[in-house]
């Protein structure tokens, strides 16, 4: 009797944690998303005509940008089909750290750092960071340093992604998303979108186990993110006592 076996043709050939970077994201997501028409029209590589974080970062910008002092955000809201669609994508290229601080524009964090505004970019990053590098082992050494002596180059690490989270723990600006329990993929559920804050959604991150439907894998040191926030308010209030 012969036997048949299908083989998914959209696997990244990248590879982290001795597989590849794709398998992150459950197999019935990954086939919704390279099935979709948004992904085939503005991500599949033929569209990009390319495959780099240079190519993909045009559709984010262009998706996931905004100016400052303008209350709409031309294309989604976080968490939507198009996010997941520009998620899987980062997923498959997996970008440098280089790459990805230059997209937080970490460099220039004031009020008066130009016109464009970052902050949905700025949650994929994240959403992608904790993803992908959920195996990442915390080294003990590896403390929460401020974010001006954070390295632009090397490889991810754990202390680079807990100094990022730490940071961006104190953002309170405002994005859209869906709720955070809703895979956007049902049928069965009307989604929703509300407003919420950066630090909320980091929040999320460090403490449950899935987001808009995809699994966030076990990564027990995030929550010294939250201790570490809770004691830097305790030594605040004990301040002003």
């Amino acid at each position: 009797m012969s036997r048949e076996f299908q083989v998914e043709s959209e696997i990244s050939d990248k590879q982290l944690n001795h597989q590849s970077t794709s398998l992150v994201i459950p197999k019935i997501t990954r086939l919704r998303i390279h099935n979709s028409m948004y992904y085939k029209v503005n991500l599949h590589p033929a569209s990009l005509r390319g495959e780099t974080m240079k190519h993909v970062s045009k559709v984010m910008i262009r998706e996931l940008g905004t100016c400052k002092n303008r209350s709409t955000v031309s294309g989604t809201a976080c968490g939507t089909v198009e996010f997941q669609c520009l998620l899987m994508k980062m997923v498959e290229i997996r970008p440098t750290w280089s790459q990805l601080h230059l997209m937080l524009q970490l460099d220039d964090c004031s009020e008066k750092a130009g016109p464009f505004n970052n902050k949905y970019i700025v949650v994929l990053i994240l959403v992608y960071l904790r993803i992908q590098y959920y195996y990442l082992v915390n080294k003990g050494t590896e403390e929460i340093k401020p974010l001006s002596n954070l390295d632009t180059t090397g490889d991810i690490d754990a202390g680079k992604i807990k100094t990022l989270f730490a940071h961006f723990l104190r953002d309170c600006r405002k994005i859209k998303s869906i709720n955070l329990h809703d895979d956007p993929w049902s049928t069965s559920i009307q989604k929703r979108v509300d407003i919420y804050h950066i630090d909320e959604i980091v929040d999320w991150l460090c403490t449950n186990d899935s987001i808009w439907g995809v699994p966030l894998g076990k990564c027990p040191w995030l929550i010294e993110i939250l201790e570490a926030e809770a004691d830097e308010e305790s030594d605040g209030s004990d301040h002003t006592s």
